[in-house]
């Protein structure tokens, strides 16, 4: 029986619910099928890296299913 492997791309985001509230910052992880779509998203957030480690965002991650 073969595994199927399946790619994704991750966007962390920060949320801001009030700006001077620093209790109400966020963070999300917002997973796309599309690679396209996930660079998107984050130039349209003006976030193409990380917010927290600075690393590139819209990294493959790839699962496996049985």
């Amino acid at each position: 029986m073969r595994s199927m492997q399946i790619a994704t791309y991750s966007l962390i985001v920060i949320l801001l619910k009030d700006i001077e509230l620093p209790q109400s910052i966020h963070v999300r992880r917002l997973v796309f099928e599309d690679r396209v779509d996930c660079l998107r998203v984050a130039l349209a957030l003006d976030q193409e890296r990380d917010p927290i480690v600075r690393k590139k965002q819209c990294r493959t991650n790839y699962t496996y299913e049985r």
